[in-house]
């Protein structure tokens, strides 16, 4: 289960950032880049911005990238993984990929972290071309490296492990690995091994390491099965990500904080709502003169819309909150909140056990959806839903016969404030299903009813049980 990060106060943070930064929506397109991702892809932010992610990709990774996009959106963590980016001038980078899901803007997005490791695995083709090549490349790499063999015994660490860790390479060469003090083991190296199995050669893994001073820092560790004279060794190269996570943490920290504060204000201004409403009810029954209770009337409908409003926000601010799940239409139909609402209407469904990985609060889209027909609908007596795939993707329908809407205000019907009442209700639906990329849009006919189409991405739907 995810925990969403807000990024907005912590720009200037990410922007100084060596890393490379990325921002997309559940669309895939890119709505921020920071400037060390802008400088090695030879181009401007506005060059970037508005691109699909995939995009940045060379041709043969953009599977890989998609599929771990995918699982990102189905609420998976995908392990890190080794990828390469394009620049302006066709060059390639390679570089370690990490997801994360963030709020940017209010709106749900993933935040990735491309870390360049170019130069590690220029490291590793030097050690299959020449040793000379290698021993000058691993000198200067600025990344702490060291060299163990079979037996985790140290054979040779670089400057930049003697720039981050203190021990000189003197000092550390013949040494085991639990020897040092950085709280890297011989077992936790172990265990990623076992775990990966022997098909990979190239591990990843996070680890809490610490400098021989006691300073803690979280780390990027990648581990390589090399050969060296014959004997199998293992080069760990080691990449500080400290910065990036504490700024998580804060951001994590000044969400809480302002989720909290939103949920007090809310419920100081509900409780001014209710002594207002109560008041001028009171006062409208010692009132005779019919300005007056019209005026008092114009009062209590405001409050009233000042409530819907307020109680909107604390919808809004849940969105995302809990990651998407899968839910079977159906079932939601069939709840007491939203058979309340039929009466005399009949709904009718072809939809069947077909289940949509959706934001938990798909029943608020349903009941506005239902309740938005009733609402609005003139002489309506049935609304009915369907259901047909189109080119991988599944395209719901909800139909009424409630006499539709204007041409003209179909797209304007999703906007925030638009309609009769507080005009939140399909603006909300739009929200709500865009968190797992799903899309909606009104294709109705004037006259005769309205005609939601909500279009399910290929991987977010599924019949019954079976997998995805």
């Amino acid at each position: 289960m995810y925990s969403y990060l807000q990024m907005d106060g912590y720009i200037t943070t990410v922007e100084n950032l060596p890393d490379y930064i990325a921002v997309y929506g559940y669309d895939g397109v890119i709505r921020y880049v920071n400037p060390a991702l802008t400088s090695i892809l030879g181009c401007k932010e506005e060059d970037v911005i508005g691109l699909s992610v995939i995009s940045i990709f060379a041709e043969e990774y953009r599977e890989v990238a998609t599929e771990n996009m995918s699982h990102l959106f189905k609420g998976f963590t995908p392990s890190m993984y080794e990828t390469e980016i394009i620049t302006k001038d066709n060059n390639r980078r390679t570089v370690i990929v990490k997801g994360t899901p963030i709020q940017y803007h209010n709106n749900q997005a993933i935040l990735l972290l491309l870390v360049d490791i170019t130069v590690r695995k220029r490291i590793e083709q030097a050690l299959k071309e020449n040793e000379e090549k290698f021993i000058s490349i691993f000198e200067e790499t600025p990344d702490p490296i060291l060299i163990l063999n079979s037996s985790y015994q140290i054979l040779e660490v670089n400057r930049g492990f003697e720039n981050v860790f203190k021990y000189m390479n003197l000092e550390a060469r013949g040494k085991y690995l639990d020897d040092l003090e950085i709280q890297m083991t011989q077992r936790s190296i172990h265990h990623v091994l076992e775990k990966a199995g022997s098909d990979e050669t190239i591990l990843h893994e996070e680890m809490h390491l610490a400098k021989r001073n006691g300073v803690p820092f979280i780390a990027e560790v990648a581990i390589s099965r090399i050969i060296i004279q014959s004997e199998p060794c293992l080069l760990i190269q080691i990449h500080n990500i400290d910065e990036i996570r504490r700024a998580h943490d804060a951001v994590t920290q000044v969400n809480n904080k302002l989720k909290i504060l939103s949920s007090i204000t809310r419920h100081d201004i509900l409780n001014r709502i209710m002594i207002t409403s109560a008041y001028s009810e009171m006062i409208k029954e010692k009132v005779t003169d019919e300005v007056s209770r019209r005026r008092l009337d114009a009062i209590r409908q405001s409050s009233n819309e000042i409530q819907a409003l307020i109680e909107f926000t604390g919808l809004y601010q849940n969105l995302g909150d809990v990651a998407p799940d899968w839910q079977q239409i159906d079932i939601i139909l069939k709840r007491r909140e939203i058979q309340g609402l039929l009466k005399e209407v009949l709904l009718t469904s072809d939809l069947g056990n077909l289940s949509i990985y959706a934001d938990l609060m798909l029943e608020k889209v349903v009941y506005n959806l239902v309740e938005n027909s009733i609402r609005h609908g003139h002489n309506l007596d049935c609304i009915k839903l369907s259901c047909h795939e189109w080119e991988g993707n599944m395209v719901i329908w909800y139909e009424d016969n409630g006499g539709g809407i204007a041409d003209a205000e179909k797209e304007k019907a999703f906007e925030k404030g638009f309609g009769k009442n507080t005009g939140l209700g399909l603006f909300l639906i739009r929200e709500i299903l865009s968190i797992s990329g799903i899309t909606i849009t009104e294709t109705g006919e004037q006259g005769v009813g309205v005609r939601f189409e909500i279009m399910v991405p290929n991987g977010n739907w599924r019949y019954g049980s079976e997998a995805s």
